[in-house]
């Protein structure tokens, strides 16, 4: 049988084929093309919302930068009400509907080494306090703050920024040589952590310690994956260099080093070297107390185990990172 020549272009193949499979291929050509062209602008409309996306958390992130530099000292005696004006005195800890309950160690720790008290509260008339704690606290209603500064439009962690530098700015101007503590409404005491006793020298190990801050509540961020946050954790641990943590007594650490991603400002306790040079930080910055402002302060002090969570998270993940950063950042 003697076979065709074979067709060497293209325009030889489409002339040997038939009206119908010319049809049928052309079809097919046509779909292809369509299903590019789709995919193509598929990832031009995927792209252009994303930088749209990320141009307008820029601006918003820009814009509450610079609300938070803007920042001034206003009077606003109307936020500041003392402990002993407000409630008569109960030996129930701090409780409300959203702040639960301190234990005794937190209590004692604020009592011996703060010489004030700050608490951040929407509900303050319903906290009760122990006799100790009445004649060196003083309730900041957040809403009437947020008014007086002119700022409860925006975002919630400028809001909370915002309130950190008034309160440590009036300590500041009021007592510049007294240490505060500052307690946020949503803090949480977990009856499931170790207690401390402070009769074992914790207090006095940490007033013979150098520090700026001491921190009972923390939230070690750099064990966890910022894009899964609640759902997902690393799959490798490790403990950056700058967050090491010298233990210098069996519920106490220090870090020289500042920097480390340690989140969260519900329970803290600052030094008055520190009052001037943090409110500086949040005026030249603009960043978040927690991410940028107490980060940068040093050395730090971390009670251990870690006393306060914040109620809005989930309290297994708070305790998993809790017990990671001890085994893996606190060293001898």
């Amino acid at each position: 049988m003697q076979r065709s020549p074979r067709l060497r272009t293209k325009a030889q193949y489409k002339s040997r084929l038939s009206p119908w499979r010319r049809k049928r291929r052309a079809l097919h050509q046509s779909k292809a093309r369509l299903a590019i062209l789709g995919c193509i602008l598929y990832l031009l409309v995927i792209g252009i919302v994303v930088i749209f996306r990320r141009l307008r958390g820029y601006l918003v992130q820009s814009r509450y930068t610079a609300e938070i530099r803007a920042y001034t000292y206003v009077v606003c005696e109307s936020a500041y009400i003392r402990a002993e004006d407000l409630i008569l005195s109960t030996d129930v800890v701090l409780s409300t509907g959203r702040l639960r309950s301190l234990r005794n160690d937190t209590i004692e720790l604020f009592k011996d080494l703060a010489d004030h008290i700050f608490i951040i509260c929407l509900q303050c008339a319903s906290i009760r306090l122990p006799n100790s704690l009445l004649s060196k606290t003083t309730f900041v209603r957040a809403d009437r703050l947020d008014r007086c500064l002119r700022v409860d439009h925006l975002a919630h962690y400028v809001k909370v920024t915002l309130t950190h530098a008034h309160i440590i700015e009036r300590a500041l101007l009021m007592s510049p040589y007294s240490r505060v503590g500052i307690i946020e409404e949503d803090v949480l005491s977990l009856t499931q952590s170790p207690e401390i006793r402070t009769e074992t020298g914790l207090t006095r190990s940490l007033k013979m310690q150098q520090w700026e801050v001491v921190r009972l509540g923390y939230k070690p961020y750099f064990f966890v994956d910022s894009k899964r946050y609640r759902s997902a954790l690393r799959l490798s641990w490790s403990c950056p260099s700058i967050c090491k943590c010298t233990r210098f007594h069996r519920n106490a650490c220090v870090m020289r080093l500042s920097g480390c991603d340690m989140r969260s400002s519900d329970a803290y306790i600052l030094a008055p070297s520190s009052f001037q040079s943090t409110i500086d930080r949040v005026k030249s910055t603009g960043g978040i107390i927690d991410v940028h402002i107490l980060q940068s302060i040093s050395p730090q002090v971390f009670i251990l185990p870690q006393l306060t969570f914040q109620e809005s998270q989930p309290e297994r993940l708070q305790m998993h990172l809790a017990a990671k950063f001890d085994n893996l950042c606190v060293k001898t």
